[in-house]
């Protein structure tokens, strides 16, 4: 899975600077009312603050997200949210495939999802730019990008599409979830536009936090605000 999110990735080319004034390194990031010491997101279960998951049993104090089931089954699990204790809680389409009675959601389906839930609401496993406006215009709090559903249909990688899901949002929190190695990919998700970085539960956040610091160090930025598109490498071509 995310193939392609590796491949595009790896063409994100870092430029290292190691003269300049960044002084320490702080990559502290703070979202849904949770400080976190970088701006990774883990999937449950984890040694992490910052948690994402599909599990009822792991919702307390965590991202819950629920397959797209019909909404006769979506709105009661919704209205439970505040009892299961979450930070916030919405519906990840990734989970769309084989999960036989989920479909595709309307934007005021969205709207009605997030009035049950009241908590902030959370869209994941959007790709298309569009999608992703529609959802923040519906009241999402977040935007969770993901690649999987492209995947299976052999369409574009996330990487390619992060900074026009930026655009589409605005200010709208914008987590991705895809092709992930190490700190350097995270620099990379974050150089792109994307706010914070959901870590695979393969991956331990601590050393990935560890590794985007040092990218940092080695980059010049001495906190999340300086991190733009600056630090990829653009080569220039002549005739």
């Amino acid at each position: 899975m995310y193939a392609k999110d590796l491949l595009a990735l790896d063409a994100l080319e870092l430029l290292p600077r190691v003269i300049h004034d960044a002084g320490e390194v702080n990559p502290s990031f703070t979202a849904l009312g949770v400080e976190l010491p970088g701006p990774l997101w883990a999937e449950a279960p984890a040694n992490w603050l910052g948690r994402v998951t599909s599990r009822s049993e792991d919702a307390m104090g965590s991202v819950f997200l629920a397959p797209p089931y019909k909404m006769k089954r979506l709105m009661p699990l919704m209205r439970q949210m505040q009892d299961f204790g979450v930070i916030a809680a919405g519906i990840d389409f990734s989970l769309l495939e084989g999960a036989g009675d989920t479909r595709p959601r309307s934007a005021a389906e969205l709207t009605e999802l997030r009035d049950a839930a009241g908590v902030p609401f959370v869209v994941a496993g959007v790709l298309d730019p569009r999608d992703a406006e529609l959802a923040a215009e519906a009241g999402a709090e977040v935007i969770i990008a993901c690649s999987s559903l492209s995947e299976f249909l052999g369409g574009p990688s996330l990487v390619s599409l992060v900074a026009d899901i930026r655009d589409a949002v605005g200010d709208t929190l914008l987590f991705v979830r895809g092709g992930l190695r190490s700190g350097a990919d995270v620099l990379r998700y974050l150089a792109l536009g994307a706010d914070a970085v959901v870590v695979p539960g393969s991956l331990n956040p601590h050393r990935i936090l560890e590794q985007l610091a040092h990218g940092m160090r080695v980059t010049g930025c001495s906190g999340l605000e300086e991190i733009s598109y600056d630090l990829i490498f653009q080569p220039m071509f002549t005739d």
